[in-house]
């Protein structure tokens, strides 16, 4: 039956919240962020693993934001009457504008109940919320491809003609859709019950939603000891299947310690005048997060030392005890051996040759020249003992690599080397000042510098409120990578879908946050 199979309860919640953004759905109320003062939550109990709540009210600010955002794109006129002539469209008899749209409410949620494992193999206990906004509507659509049953808590129930461990129930203002009776009985005993045995109720959820942006069209919540939980239990059915000896216990330890700082995970989506927001806001626990030793954040001086014309940069103010990780990595007897080989081989320690490089800043850059070029950029504590590192590290290569290797020569009136490698591209290296630069078809010279000032990247960053200390980037100019791609591929991209691109501008990624709440953005600029 169409309105309880799985598949068709995704495409029902994604359809409606489409038709919202089409205006093909109107609502009386303004509830606000969905999941913050949405109900879905008090649909699932106070046990939910991971949750999801969709905000389908076109009234919102949220939703117009989305709108106003999307109609820029010169194919939104397009998109909209295909989504109208889907929504339109009869399946069996039906279509969703017909059966669904005079039912459905403002809001849509799914939650995920619990994991078991039957026969060796995950199996997952999930619930559907959907607002009903006429109960009597609802039951009728359910009817027509589901055999009614028992009457519980004052909702009436069905089970699917075609899958008998599909349930459904209609009552007091909402459709609830359930992978077997028991899922199903959950969700209505959380939602009759008090709020301590609902979502709604979990401190930890509310304080995690309240981290997130206040305008979104889509918000989820993952339980941080669930989450754990269900990673031991991962890890022992992993050991089980492949034999202990093949998992490294040091590693696995060390991962599911990580897991164990977590309390709780929120997400979101949406959009401001600007564009379009992912947000994702991890809750830590202090003490745990503590003995994680998690780099701190800060402002990435490398923004200024990429070239103005990058098209790509990614950057890290630290990468954190290295020498701990590796140290963890070398417990391990696999891995340790391997090591120990590979520094018998070229003379080189890793520990003092290799990780001295990664001590401060580092960050890559490429920029999209005639041929392209790009650098890998760091600022070592020691960079003239970096420079000497590198000098032993190329000599390595040669030992190693015999007369195949690349032949590294000094540069001329510079501290530093260059190789010609094969295809007739560069790769070199240069010591400036502070700065290590290890570049391809960069010309041995170090990058001129100027992205964090140039007009394209303070013009994403304005508009997604980058702020000034984080814990890493990731910044792409998405029309110039697509213009690199086209010179370089020699193939041009279609004119619809280039026209599309031009209404964009640069995407930017962040982690900032302190040892209470880390928290991560992908910003898509939208002209």
């Amino acid at each position: 039956m169409h309105a309880i199979r799985p598949l068709a309860v995704a495409a029902t919640c994604a359809v409606a919240l489409v038709v919202a953004a089409c205006g093909g759905a109107t609502s009386s109320s303004a509830p606000g962020a969905a999941g913050t003062d949405g109900k879905g939550a008090d649909a699932f109990p106070a046990s939910t693993v991971a949750f999801v709540d969709a905000n389908a009210d076109v009234n919102s600010s949220a939703w117009q934001n989305v709108i106003t955002v999307a109609k820029r794109f010169p194919s939104f006129p397009k998109l909209q009457a295909q989504v109208q002539k889907a929504v339109t469209s009869t399946d069996g008899g039906g279509s969703f504008a017909q059966d669904v749209q005079p039912w459905l409410g403002d809001e849509a949620a799914v939650g995920l109940l619990s994991i078991t494992l039957s026969g060796g193999k995950p199996q997952p206990q999930y619930a559907v919320y959907l607002a009903s906004k006429d109960d009597a509507k609802a039951t009728a659509t359910i009817a027509k491809d589901a055999t009614k049953g028992a009457d519980y808590k004052g909702y009436t129930t069905f089970t699917s003609k075609t899958d008998q461990h599909q349930q459904a129930a209609v009552g007091k203002g909402a459709v609830l859709i359930a992978d077997s009776e028991t899922s199903l009985h959950a969700v209505i005993d959380a939602r009759e019950g008090s709020a301590a045995d609902q979502l709604s109720g979990v401190d930890r959820y509310g304080e995690a939603l309240k981290t997130l942006p206040d305008d979104n069209v889509l918000v989820g919540y993952v339980d941080g000891p669930k989450l754990a939980q269900l990673a031991d239990t991962a890890v022992a059915l992993a050991g089980q299947q492949a034999g202990q000896a093949q998992l490294p216990a040091a590693q696995v330890n060390q991962a599911l310690n990580q897991l164990d700082a977590i309390r709780a995970i929120a997400f979101s989506a949406g959009a401001d005048a600007g564009g379009f927001r992912l947000h994702a806001s991890t809750l830590l626990d202090p003490g745990r997060a503590k003995d994680l030793k998690m780099p701190a954040a800060a402002p990435l001086q490398l923004l200024d030392r990429a070239p103005a014309d990058a098209v790509v940069f990614a950057g890290v103010p630290g990468l954190g005890e290295l020498g701990q990780a590796v140290a963890s990595l070398k417990s391990s007897p696999q891995i340790g051996q391997a090591v120990s080989m590979a520094e018998a081989a070229t003379g080189l320690s890793l520990e003092q040759d290799v990780l001295p490089l990664f001590s401060g800043e580092a960050g890559a850059y490429l920029a999209g020249g005639a041929p392209p070029s790009g650098a890998v950029l760091l600022l070592p504590k020691d960079a003239n003992a970096a420079a000497a590192s590198l000098n032993k590290i190329t000599g390595a290569v040669a030992k190693v690599g015999g007369d195949s290797a690349p032949k590294f020569t000094p540069l001329p009136g510079g501290d530093g080397q260059i190789a010609t490698l094969q295809g007739g591209h560069q790769l070199s290296w240069v010591h400036d000042g502070d700065l290590i630069a290890i570049g391809v078809d960069t010309g041995g010279k170090p990058p001129a510098g100027g992205l964090g000032s140039s007009d394209a990247f303070k013009s994403v960053a304005g508009a997604a409120k980058l702020p000034t200390d984080v814990t890493g980037l990731l910044y792409a100019d998405i029309p110039g990578l697509v213009d690199l791609a086209q010179r370089t591929t020699g193939k041009a991209v279609p004119a619809e879908a280039l026209a599309n691109v031009r209404a964009l501008g640069g995407l930017l990624a962040w982690s900032s946050g302190d040892q209470n709440v880390a928290q991560s953005d992908l910003y898509l600029q939208v002209k």
